[in-house]
């Protein structure tokens, strides 16, 4: 809180305060306002930003303007929201345009949440959204990033079944044989016991996926964690994605 105070404090004292729309200056005074009428928690690694609210509303115009006198990779505080950068509040809210300038402003497209670790990717991904996807990737971004269960950018969009974005992903250098973590037993909304991406593909009846993760070399013999012994064929929900297996190799 001090080092927010401290930047708010500086912010007002020099020649870009009264630059700034008065509407912003009103947020950013009741941004402080808060800080100093709450305790303070017992760690605090920061606090959000004016910018962080902004990009996380979708509002673009607000975006740029505090762009230029905060941090576009601030990040907020972890008891709020798992220390999310503004470029991770936009792409998780959907909000492409935010998310676009973000990027274009040099946001760390590369920075994960302190809660599962996720990254825009990983986000962008599970929303199909081949725009944020593709400028994201141009930037620089991690297209192998694991996040807390193991699972990448290109395992989101193959749970989703946004085959476009699969194909983008393994065109980018995602590596197609990556295990889901082992702490958990395989249900209808998460994947964990060491699964494949083929193996989720393959349960979730994404055909298209699978023939794309099959002709990038996935491997059709994986077997899950030894206490459910799943495999893509096992796990197959339709004939069809069923002979794509049997044709790759898998027997069982």
């Amino acid at each position: 809180m001090a080092n927010t105070m401290t930047a708010t404090l500086s912010l007002r004292a020099s020649s870009k305060w009264t630059t700034l729309d008065p509407d912003v200056r009103a947020l950013i005074d009741a941004q402080a306002a808060q800080l100093i009428s709450r305790p303070p928690p017992v760690m605090l690694h920061c606090v959000t930003t004016p910018l962080h609210d902004a990009a996380k509303a979708g509002d673009l115009a607000l975006v740029r303007e505090l762009a230029a006198t905060i941090s576009v990779d601030s990040t907020a505080d972890p008891d709020l929201d798992y220390m999310y950068t503004p470029l991770l509040f936009a792409v998780r809210n959907r909000h492409t345009d935010v998310a676009m300038f973000l990027i274009d402003a040099g946001a760390n497209v590369n920075a994960e949440s302190e809660w599962f670790r996720t990254t825009a990717l990983m986000l962008a991904a599970a929303h199909g959204n081949a725009t944020l996807v593709h400028a994201l990737l141009a930037a620089g971004a991690n297209v192998n990033a694991k996040c807390d269960d193991m699972m990448t950018p290109l395992t989101y969009a193959v749970i989703y079944g946004h085959e476009a974005i699969v194909n983008d992903l393994l065109a980018a250098g995602a590596e197609v044989n990556i295990r889901c973590a082992e702490t958990k037993p395989l249900t209808t909304t998460y994947y964990g016991s060491k699964l494949s991406n083929l193996m989720i593909a393959a349960h979730r009846g994404h055909e298209g996926i699978v023939k794309a993760l099959l002709a990038a070399g996935a491997d059709v013999s994986a077997v899950s964690h030894p206490a459910y012994n799943d495999t893509a064929l096992s796990l197959a929900k339709t004939d069809a994605i069923r002979e794509h297996l049997r044709a790759a190799g898998a027997t069982a």
